[in-house]
């Protein structure tokens, strides 16, 4: 019996194709070949690159080490970028299949993986505009004044790092900034930087640590 791993993802919250019916696709199509799903893997993550994704990255270790086969409801779930869904592809280590495209050929994964490049730029390019406008229109989108450089923390316990990272005010300004604005983490990232803003350590901000200040503030200030 072949044996899958799955992996699904959504970029927000309001992803149209959320990650139960992406789940309930990829059941659907491991059964008719009569497989079976040993792995499930999600996260919440920007489509642009696979290297900031922890768990697609675990999905794929796990595939090689187990030679299984990772699957995916649509090929723009796996990236939207086609550097990398080549980059996969040419994995002799790595086997991948979509639920609704042939994967194995080549001129078919291409077309697919340049209409998720493309459409990956739209909502790029909207992002933009979209705060364009806003600032044209005088809307206030953060302050970049309100970024402090917090003190050193080398040396503290685990406990004592997350009641730092909970407790700065630099990453509650950097949250507030960044809570409703659309776009991708890297946008966001980008965003923080333009505008002053710096981490806890005095540091610029890049998308991995925009990710962890969503999941903390999130769940703190909802």
């Amino acid at each position: 019996m072949k044996q899958f791993i799955s992996y699904t993802r959504v970029s927000t919250a309001k992803q149209g194709l959320g990650l139960e019916a992406q789940a309930a696709i990829i059941d659907a199509y491991v059964k008719a070949q009569g497989g079976t799903i040993i792995a499930a893997y999600e996260e919440k993550e920007s489509g642009k690159e696979t290297i900031n994704r922890p768990a697609l990255q675990e999905a794929i270790a796990r595939c090689k080490s187990e030679c299984c086969t990772i699957v995916v409801a649509k090929l723009d779930r796996l990236s939207r970028d086609i550097v990398d869904i080549f980059t996969l592809k040419k994995d002799k280590a790595l086997a991948f299949e979509v639920c609704d495209m042939d994967a194995s050929d080549t001129l078919t994964l291409g077309i697919f993986a340049t209409l998720a490049q493309k459409e990956r730029e739209l909502i790029s390019k909207r992002t933009k505009e979209a705060l364009a406008a806003l600032k044209a229109g005088g809307v206030q989108l953060g302050n970049p004044n309100a970024a402090e450089t917090m003190r050193k923390y080398n040396h503290m316990g685990a406990e004592a790092r997350k009641r730092a990272a909970n407790e700065s005010e630099a990453n509650r300004h950097a949250y507030a900034a960044i809570k409703f604005m659309p776009g991708t983490l890297a946008e966001k990232a980008a965003y923080l930087n333009e505008n002053g803003y710096k981490t806890r350590q005095g540091k610029q901000f890049n998308p991995m640590q925009v990710k962890r200040l969503i999941d903390r503030f999130s769940t703190i200030l909802a």
